[in-house]
Formats: structure tokens, C-alpha cells, sequence
């Protein structure tokens, strides 16, 4: 070997010695410490940790500038002032730190909650940066929690720009000087193939403009850049587990379930109403899977109200007719109680017998309601279709010969959990059909969610529109509640949810929750007992209850919070009124709609907000209101957050654990990670293997945090 070809290996030898060691080598021992714990275990692993934002410190928003970004919610800033007093307030059991800083004739008041000790000695000239919020009783004062400080006007960050990270139990300021420590000890040029998984160009340029940046435009662009390059890793990595899973089934035996076409007939004439052209095509193609010796893992996914449920059940008449047992897992009672209603046809089909178990509040409790005899009742097969929460991991809950497995997405199920349900099968694995309503391109489907196959319904039964959708101010609630008496007057059911329970203090503006809104509606006349509330403070029973009212029509209006988001299906309904609709999120809003207009009358929506509303919740209800179905919805959120937000902007990618994929724009870049991984062509470069150890780590911390959680 020459000279310089062996000086060459060893240099790419020390820069990847370098890369993988700890981050003990650019932190104190208390700062890696937590890093670690969060997952942040190398160098390589922090520079793979980009920044959520960048605070600008170069010329901090002063006086009525101040004011206008606040009420245009333009989020993460800097400002300027100077400190006019400082105080403590008592509240509730613990004392906060009230700053008045005075800028050009503004108020900004500085809150800390914790008792920030830095804030009480705190005189004269300084910048904060936070997210300023107007105060909503006070409209000319702005507010701004638990900001980041600095005397005067002393940058930290090259150029004045200071990068803000979001790491579980670290402050932004100490991964930012451990993040930048990193960036400096980087090789010029040349270690493309130690940092970058695509083998593209050298990374090194983009990691210094992300974590240590001297211009703003650079840094949006170069964590654009080194985002799709982790994503199209992620990408790999979860087509590489889909394919280990397929590899782990192929030596796993499951229970045969023939599709048994009169048992589909005496369901389809128990449902009441014809199929579409879409499930009945997912219908046929889960029945051929469920017809198989090999377990199957089968995501179903759909929009508000394309008729999953006729899926499932007829999935789980296949599985009754077959002589197996069905589980079904709902992630809260009410949801539970839907699938068990929804169950109902299934008895009525094929006398299946139909059983729930839910979570019980006390240990006493629950001890009770999975005595001996209980748990001997589900090992057995009399009960054909179980329904429960968590309740429904328990090791005293067992089945006889459980066949299929129902999950529903909002379950989150960490790995363990899925495990526990699915071993419930014995020695013949359970096929698993899991449920999302999640609006994401079906090429990315698989990818999100892991399952091996996906039936995607994409047609709505006929006659069911997307319900009217119009935005009204609070000032114009007495046009609202004639809305809501004539609704009730022609018999219709009514939702009424609320951003809260209950004002919290100075939060809300004077705005009534959930309990003050049932109150009132309860003192009108011929309401009264025909007013349900649910929300999450209140018992499963007491909740239970309520929507059991609902359903039967003794209550004809429901209170309550955006619990009652997921699941909820009363053909009766056919008006939601969201009071505090511009504090939700696009989606919350979108699956509210969809809980009415499911029978044989058109619903309709109503968006109440404050008056007036930031101009980003303006434009939000506005993308609400033009949105069809949920996948406009999804890529309206994005719009409207920009691509930039690496938090926020891809909300269903979050909720199936990614870190940098996302599911509304990444499709293409998927799909060549797809290809190449199933045509062998996955890259041997040292800076994607360690992009994949660092996934399965994340994914091992994750699904350990749930399972310690559930």
C-alpha cells in the first residue's frame, strides 16, 4: 500500500473512531448523561440531532413589532427591553416568576413556573426568545413563557443565530455548545463517506450550517438537505424490519380461516346498507389472507367515514364462522363501547357472542373484574369477540384459540404490548388487522406503520358528503345556539366540544369549558336532562353513561372535549359546533367533523373561535372549511407549518414514531429506499449502518417508554 493511500485509511480510520465516540468527549459527565438517556449516545448520533428552530439574535423585535408577531402567531422569536420589575405569584401549591419588560411603550411579560432562580435577578437591558402570545385579556400585552435569556445582546451562535433543540431532558443551550464542539472537530472536506448515508456529496458543509450557522437561508436549506438524507435511510430501515418481520412469519404457523360466503350474506343483510365498490374489494382481499397458514399482518387504512367498521366485522365473522376467537383492542372505553355496539351485528348475523373488558381505575378493582372465573370465561370459547382497552394485555385474560386480532392506531401499542396480544394465540399465531384513519399516500403506508400488506378503502358510501363547515366568532354564540335549539327541535343529536374542560386561569380569555357549557345549556328551556357531558376528568362509568344517553336519544345535545374525536358513531347526529375550534389542530378538526352526517341527513360543522383569531388560525379553519377529505386536510397542516418545522409538519409521521421521514412529501424518496433495499442495492457506507443502529435504538427507547407506560 503507498504512502499515501495508508495515510488516507488512517485518516478515514480516526474520523470514524471520532464519529462513534461517546458524547462524553464534548459534554460534562451530567450533560452526556441525560443525552444518553434520550438516545443521543455518540457524536454521530448529535450531529443527527437537528434543530427544531433558529433564533435569530441579530436584531431582536422591538415595541409594536412585538405585537404584530404575536397576533400573526408567527411562533419562535427574539425580543428586545428593558426590566421594569420582577415579582413571584403564588399559584396553586407553587410560586412562578412574573417579568415586566417594557420595549418601545409595549408590555411583555416573562413567565416562569418553575421557579427560574436566573430570572429574579434579572435588571436592565436583555433579549428573550420565546413564542409571544397576546394576552387574551389584556390585548396589548404580550406574553411569553418559559423564555431563553441573555443580558444585553451577546450572541452565542455564529452570526447571531442560535440554534433551539429539543432533547427530552437536556437544555437547548448545552446540545446547541456540544452540537457546535462536534461541527469543529469535522474534517474540511473528504468524510462524505463517513457521514453521509446516500453517498451523495460531503455532508460536512450542511452540518455546519445547521448546527453552527452564520446565515438563515443556508441553514433552511441545508437541514432541508440533510433531512431527506436521514429520511431516505429511515426509509431503508423500516423496509429492512418489514422484511425481517416477513422472515420471522415464514417459520409461524396461524389458524386457517376460510372465507365462508353465507356467513358474509346473513352479515351484509344485518348491516342494513349496501357496501361500496371499496370494501367490498378489501373485504375479499383480507378474507384471502385471513385463508392462509401463514399469520398475516394487514394495515386497513381510510378517511372519516369510508366504512372501516363493515370491514372489521366482516373480517370477524370470518374468523367466528371458523371456530376461532376474535380480540379487538379500542384505545379508550368509549371507543370500546362503539366496537361493542358496532358488535352488536355480528350477534344478530351469526349469534356471536360478544364480550368487553376495560380498564378500572382502582387496583381493587381490577383484581374484582378479572377474578379466576372471568379470565376462565374468555379461555373458553363462549365469549367468540372480545372487546377491551389495555385491560385486554393482562395475563389473566386468555383465549382458547384466538384467530384474529383487531388493533385500532390510536392504541400506540409499544412493541411489547403488540407481542402480548398477539402470544395470546398459543401455538398458532392470531392474524392481526390493524386500523388507521391517518391520511398519508398509500406507497408510505407499509413504511409508517410495518404491517406486510395494505387494503386502503377510497370511496365513501353513497350519499355521505363531507358535512357544511362554517367559521363563527364567540360574539355571534346566540346565532349558534339557534342553531343548536333547532337542531334538537327536529329531533337531530348534537356534539358541542370544547378546546377545555375548564378556564384555566388567564388562559382562556373568559371563554367557558366543556362543564361551564353544559351548565348552560342544561338551564335552557326543554334541555335540561337531554344535555350529556363527557370528558376525560370524569369516571369511565360516568362517561360511559353519558354517551350511552346520547346514543339512545335521551340526551340530545353531548358536551364534552376532543376525547370524543375517535370513534364515536351516531347516525343521529348532524351537528358539531367546536367552541375553540382555532385552538385545535387541523386534524382534531377534521375527525370532529366527521362524527356527524353519518346517517341519512347532511351534517353540519361549526368552527367557534375568539374574535379575532390569529391570522394562522384564520387561515387553518379557512383550510378546514375548502378540505374535502383528509388528505387535503394533511397537506393543507403542512402548508401551512412549511417544511421547515421538523416538529410539527409531519403530524401522522410522529404518530408512527419516524424521526425524519415525512409521510406527505418524502413518497418518492421511500420508494427508491424501498427498491433499493428489496433489490439488494442498499449501499455499504459506514454512515448509513450507523444511521440504522441509531433507529433501532430510538425505536427501542420508544417502545420501552410505552410499555412501561401502558
Amino acid at each position: 500500500m503507498s504512502t499515501k493511500s495508508s495515510t488516507s485509511a488512517s485518516a478515514g480510520s480516526d474520523r470514524r473512531a471520532a464519529l462513534d465516540a461517546g458524547v462524553d468527549t464534548l459534554t460534562s459527565a451530567s450533560t452526556a448523561r441525560s443525552l444518553r438517556a434520550a438516545g443521543v449516545r455518540t457524536v454521530f448520533d448529535l450531529l443527527c440531532t437537528m434543530p427544531r428552530a433558529v433564533i435569530d439574535l441579530r436584531a431582536p423585535l422591538v415595541g409594536p413589532a412585538i405585537v404584530a408577531h404575536a397576533r400573526a402567531a408567527k411562533g419562535l422569536v427574539a425580543v428586545r427591553g428593558v426590566v421594569e420589575r420582577v415579582s413571584v405569584v403564588p399559584m396553586r401549591g407553587r410560586r412562578a416568576i412574573r417579568v415586566a419588560l417594557r420595549s418601545e411603550g409595549v408590555l411583555v411579560e416573562l413567565w416562569w413556573f418553575f421557579m427560574y432562580a436566573a430570572a429574579r435577578t434579572l435588571s436592565g437591558e436583555i433579549v428573550a426568545a420565546a413564542v409571544p402570545a397576546l394576552d387574551p385579556r389584556r390585548p396589548s400585552v404580550v406574553r411569553m413563557i418559559q423564555p431563553r435569556i441573555w443580558p444585553r445582546i451577546s450572541p452565542t451562535g455564529q452570526g447571531g443565530l442560535e440554534p433551539v433543540y429539543a432533547v427530552a431532558g437536556v437544555s437547548s443551550a448545552r446540545v446547541a455548545e456540544a452540537a457546535r464542539a462536534a461541527v469543529a472537530a469535522l474534517a474540511p472536506n473528504g468524510a462524505h463517506d463517513d457521514l453521509d448515508p446516500t453517498g451523495v456529496h460531503d455532508v460536512v458543509p450542511l452540518l455546519r450550517a445547521v448546527h453552527a450557522p452564520d446565515d438563515l437561508e443556508a441553514h433552511e436549506a441545508a437541514r432541508e438537505a440533510l433531512r431527506r438524507k436521514l429520511a431516505w435511510a429511515e426509509a431503508a430501515w423500516l423496509v429492512l424490519r418489514r422484511v425481517e418481520r416477513e422472515r420471522a412469519l415464514a417459520g409461524t404457523r396461524a389458524p386457517r380461516l376460510p372465507r365462508d360466503p353465507e356467513t358474509e350474506r346473513a352479515l351484509i343483510d344485518a348491516l342494513g346498507f349496501p357496501l361500496t365498490g371499496a370494501q367490498r374489494r378489501a373485504i375479499a382481499e383480507i378474507a384471502a389472507r385471513l385463508d392462509e397458514e401463514r399469520p398475516s399482518r394487514t394495515l386497513l387504512t381510510g378517511d372519516v367515514g369510508t366504512g372501516k367498521t363493515a370491514v372489521l366485522l366482516a373480517a370477524a365473522a370470518q374468523a367466528v364462522a371458523a371456530g376461532t376467537q376474535v380480540a379487538v383492542l379500542a384505545p379508550t372505553t368509549v371507543l370500546a363501547d362503539q366496537y361493542r355496539a358496532a358488535l352488536a351485528v355480528l350477534s344478530k348475523a351469526i349469534d356471536a357472542r360478544v364480550a368487553t373488558v376495560s380498564e378500572e381505575r382502582t387496583e381493587k378493582t381490577l383484581a374484582r373484574r378479572f377474578s379466576r372465573r372471568f379470565a376462565r370465561r374468555f379461555s373458553s370459547i363462549e365469549a367468540q369477540v372480545v372487546v377491551g382497552t389495555h385491560a385486554l394485555l393482562g395475563e389473566r385474560v386468555q383465549f382458547e384459540r384466538l384467530g384474529l386480532v383487531v388493533v385500532d392506531e390510536q392504541h400506540r401499542l409499544g412493541v411489547g404490548q403488540r407481542l402480548a396480544l398477539v402470544g395470546k394465540g398459543g401455538a398458532l399465531s392470531p392474524h392481526l388487522l390493524s386500523v388507521s384513519a391517518t391520511p398519508i399516500p398509500r406507497t408510505l403506508a407499509l413504511a409508517l406503520r410495518g404491517e406486510i400488506a395494505n387494503v386502503h378503502l377510497d370511496e365513501r358510501p353513497s350519499g355521505r358528503e363531507t358535512p357544511a363547515t362554517r367559521a363563527l366568532p364567540r360574539s355571534a354564540w346566540d346565532e349558534v345556539r339557534s342553531v343548536i335549539d333547532a337542531a334538537v327541535s327536529t329531533g337531530d343529536r348534537v356534539f358541542l366540544v370544547c378546546a377545555r374542560i375548564q378556564e384555566r386561569d388567564g388562559e382562556e380569555g373568559g371563554t367557558p369549558g366543556a362543564e361551564a357549557r353544559a351548565a348552560e345549556l342544561r338551564k335552557a328551556p326543554g334541555l335540561g336532562k337531554a344535555v350529556a357531558l363527557a370528558h376525560g376528568g370524569l369516571d369511565d362509568d360516568e362517561i360511559r353513561a353519558a354517551v350511552q344517553a346520547f346514543r339512545d336519544g335521551d340526551a340530545r345535545v353531548l358536551v364534552g372535549t376532543s376525547m370524543l374525536e375517535v370513534g364515536l358513531d351516531v347516525p343521529e347526529a348532524t351537528l358539531m359546533v367546536i367552541d375553540g375550534a382555532d385552538r385545535l389542530g387541523l386534524a382534531q378538526l377534521h375527525q370532529l367533523r366527521g362524527r356527524v352526517g353519518r346517517g341519512a341527513r347532511p351534517g353540519t360543522c361549526l368552527l367557534v373561535h375568539d374574535d379575532p383569531p390569529s391570522d394562522v388560525a384564520r387561515a387553518r379553519l379557512d383550510a378546514l372549511i375548502a378540505a374535502r377529505d383528509g388528505m387535503e386536510v394533511a397537506r393543507a397542516d403542512l402548508a401551512l407549518r412549511g417544511p421547515g418545522d421538523l416538529d410539527g409538519a409531519r403530524q401522522a409521521g410522529e404518530a408512527a414514531g419516524l424521526r425524519w421521514l415525512d409521510p406527505l412529501t418524502d413518497d418518492a424518496l421511500a420508494r427508491d429506499a424501498s427498491e433499493a433495499v428489496l433489490a439488494g442495492r442498499l449501499p455499504e457506507r459506514p454512515a448509513l449502518s450507523r444511521v440504522l443502529a441509531r433507529l433501532d435504538a430510538l425505536s427501542q427507547l420508544r417502545a420501552t417508554a410505552r410499555d412501561e407506560a401502558g
